[in-house]
């Protein structure tokens, strides 16, 4: 009788280690939340899923750490308050930073002023987590007027000190450029003139290496930086991490996204095609169930007719 319940004991804890855990929350969003992939870790390189513990134990060895989410999903942001949470124990988190505020802020934030405002109040959570935790919260993204110069007159409006600093002085190679460009057409819907594409290339760019360096400047000695940025930010080949590879070299990045599962994808390997890659441009992608099956170009079209 011993020997069957031991058994059965260690037939439980093999089945445990094979599957992911169910979020401690319920799903907000619910189209196709029975998706096969929905609450799956998936490590990219090792093309297998891993147990949240295992996410964890790689993401502490990086200087900083990159959470791609998409802003209108409340679980991707309830799961990146998750990780945080997950990442104090080990002592080495010391900010939190966000894509949705501007550098210009960082003083107000540092006296205490608690962060604001409509677009922010999705992240409210992940704030008070950071904050509950001892964590300094850092405005991540360039200020409005450096943004509004680089999509008007291009990145050589930038001070000339900066833009070397930032990598911004030199033309991207031709597919990278093109593959930004792409993502700009496509994110708007294929209705964006053509004369506004370098515009918007030269923003992107400028944002992710903006946020680079602020990522870089805000970590203690020892410590570790979590980002809190839009999916594409989070890509290794053209966002946050290739900019540090010019901001900060030496420093060690991790990058996870938060992705909706589509419904004609049913491996993460075909998810890959999103991205127009041969890989998911990612080290980790968790995936979550949809917050919307309406047609986001429909949308976009009638706020722009």
């Amino acid at each position: 009788m011993r020997r069957k319940a031991l058994a059965a004991l260690l037939a439980a804890a093999l089945l445990g280690a094979c599957t992911v855990p169910a979020p401690p929350e319920p799903w907000q969003s619910k189209f196709d939340a029975d998706h096969a992939l929905v609450g799956k870790i998936y490590d990219v390189r090792a093309a297998s899923f891993v147990r949240l513990e295992t996410l964890v134990s790689r993401l502490i060895g990086a200087d900083i750490v990159i959470l791609g989410e998409k802003h209108d999903n409340t679980d991707h942001q309830r799961l990146a308050s998750r990780i945080v949470s997950e990442l104090v124990p080990s002592k080495r988190p010391t900010s939190v930073g966000f894509e949705v505020l501007t550098s210009d802020r960082q003083a107000a934030l540092d006296a205490g002023v608690a962060p604001s405002g409509r677009g922010f109040a999705p992240y409210a959570r992940i704030a008070e987590t950071a904050r509950g935790h001892d964590l300094r919260i850092v405005a991540l993204n360039a200020p409005d007027t450096m943004v509004r110069d680089a999509r008007t007159r291009g990145l050589g409006s930038l001070d000339s000190v900066l833009a070397q600093r930032l990598g911004l002085d030199r033309a991207l190679p031709e597919a990278q450029y093109q593959a930004i460009a792409k993502d700009m057409r496509d994110s708007h819907c294929g209705m964006l003139p053509e004369t506004a594409i370098p515009g918007m290339v030269a923003v992107q760019r400028l944002w992710d290496a903006h946020m680079a360096e602020r990522a870089a400047a805000a970590i203690a000695k020892g410590g570790l930086a979590i980002l809190i940025v839009g999916g594409n930010h989070a890509r290794k080949d053209l966002g946050i991490p290739a900019s540090l590879s010019h901001v900060a070299p030496t420093m060690r990045s991790a990058s996870v996204l938060f992705a909706e599962v589509s419904i004609n994808r049913r491996t993460p390997e075909e998810h890959a095609k999103d991205y127009e890659a041969p890989a998911l441009p990612f080290d980790f992608v968790w995936f979550t169930p949809r917050a919307s099956n309406a047609d986001p170009c429909a949308a976009f079209r009638r706020r722009t007719s």
